[in-house]
Protein backbone atom coordinates (compact mmCIF):
# COMPACT_ATOMS: atom_id res chain seq x y z
CA UNK A 1 0.00 0.00 0.00
CA UNK A 2 2.42 2.21 0.45
CA UNK A 3 4.42 2.09 -2.38
CA UNK A 4 1.34 2.49 -4.28
CA UNK A 5 0.33 5.71 -2.10
CA UNK A 6 3.96 7.12 -2.98
CA UNK A 7 3.63 6.64 -6.69
CA UNK A 8 0.21 8.49 -6.82
CA UNK A 9 1.16 11.08 -4.85
CA UNK A 10 4.30 11.87 -6.68
CA UNK A 11 2.79 11.88 -9.63
CA UNK A 12 0.82 15.37 -8.13
CA UNK A 13 2.85 18.16 -8.64
CA UNK A 14 3.39 19.10 -5.21
CA UNK A 15 2.60 23.03 -5.71
CA UNK A 16 -0.64 23.53 -5.02
CA UNK A 17 -3.45 26.49 -5.50
CA UNK A 18 -2.96 27.49 -1.91
CA UNK A 19 -0.57 27.05 0.90
CA UNK A 20 -2.82 24.44 2.42
CA UNK A 21 -3.10 22.33 -0.50
CA UNK A 22 0.95 22.35 -1.17
CA UNK A 23 0.81 21.21 3.26
CA UNK A 24 -1.29 18.74 2.54
CA UNK A 25 0.14 16.62 -0.24
CA UNK A 26 3.81 17.37 1.40
CA UNK A 27 2.19 15.74 4.53
CA UNK A 28 1.25 12.60 2.60
CA UNK A 29 4.58 12.04 0.46
CA UNK A 30 6.71 12.40 3.37
CA UNK A 31 4.40 9.85 5.38
CA UNK A 32 4.11 7.58 2.60
CA UNK A 33 8.07 7.77 1.87
CA UNK A 34 8.39 7.38 6.19
CA UNK A 35 5.93 4.09 5.84
CA UNK A 36 7.88 2.69 2.59
CA UNK A 37 11.27 2.77 4.50
CA UNK A 38 9.61 1.46 7.34
CA UNK A 39 8.28 -1.53 5.59
CA UNK A 40 11.47 -1.86 3.76
CA UNK A 41 13.53 -1.98 6.86
CA UNK A 42 11.27 -4.44 8.56
CA UNK A 43 11.92 -6.39 5.42
CA UNK A 44 15.30 -6.81 5.68
CA UNK A 45 14.90 -7.58 9.16
CA UNK A 46 13.41 -10.77 8.34
CA UNK A 47 16.12 -11.51 5.20
CA UNK A 48 18.75 -11.00 8.44
CA UNK A 49 17.13 -13.97 10.03
CA UNK A 50 16.62 -15.83 7.05
CA UNK A 51 19.91 -15.41 5.78
CA UNK A 52 21.42 -15.66 9.02
CA UNK A 53 23.58 -12.76 8.45
CA UNK A 54 23.49 -8.76 8.01
CA UNK A 55 21.68 -7.45 5.03
CA UNK A 56 20.54 -4.09 5.78
CA UNK A 57 23.58 -1.85 4.48
CA UNK A 58 22.79 -3.98 1.48
CA UNK A 59 18.99 -3.14 1.10
CA UNK A 60 19.57 0.68 2.20
CA UNK A 61 22.42 0.84 -0.85
CA UNK A 62 19.92 -1.32 -3.49
CA UNK A 63 17.31 1.67 -2.60
CA UNK A 64 19.36 4.46 -3.09
CA UNK A 65 20.72 2.81 -6.54
CA UNK A 66 17.04 2.61 -7.14
CA UNK A 67 16.45 6.01 -6.95
CA UNK A 68 19.39 6.86 -9.38
CA UNK A 69 18.14 5.23 -11.47
CA UNK A 70 14.70 5.96 -11.20
CA UNK A 71 16.31 9.86 -12.12
CA UNK A 72 18.22 8.84 -14.96
CA UNK A 73 15.59 7.90 -16.52
CA UNK A 74 12.81 10.21 -15.68
CA UNK A 75 15.96 12.81 -17.02
CA UNK A 76 16.01 10.81 -20.47
CA UNK A 77 12.02 10.97 -21.26
CA UNK A 78 10.98 13.32 -23.65
CA UNK A 79 8.99 16.20 -22.74
CA UNK A 80 9.71 20.22 -22.18
CA UNK A 81 13.57 21.14 -21.09
CA UNK A 82 11.84 22.76 -17.79
CA UNK A 83 10.87 19.12 -16.86
CA UNK A 84 13.76 17.62 -17.09
CA UNK A 85 16.08 20.44 -15.36
CA UNK A 86 18.82 21.59 -16.34
CA UNK A 87 21.99 20.13 -17.87
CA UNK A 88 23.99 17.95 -15.42
CA UNK A 89 27.93 19.03 -16.62
CA UNK A 90 30.31 16.48 -17.69
CA UNK A 91 33.33 16.66 -15.28
CA UNK A 92 36.55 17.18 -17.45
CA UNK A 93 39.76 16.64 -16.27
CA UNK A 94 42.39 19.66 -16.90
CA UNK A 95 45.81 19.52 -16.54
Amino acid sequence: MSIVAACVITAVPPPGPTVLVFAAVTTLLATAGGAFGAASDAQAVVAKKAFGRPVLSGAHATYGIGGVMAGRWARSLPGPAAARGPPVPRPTCRP
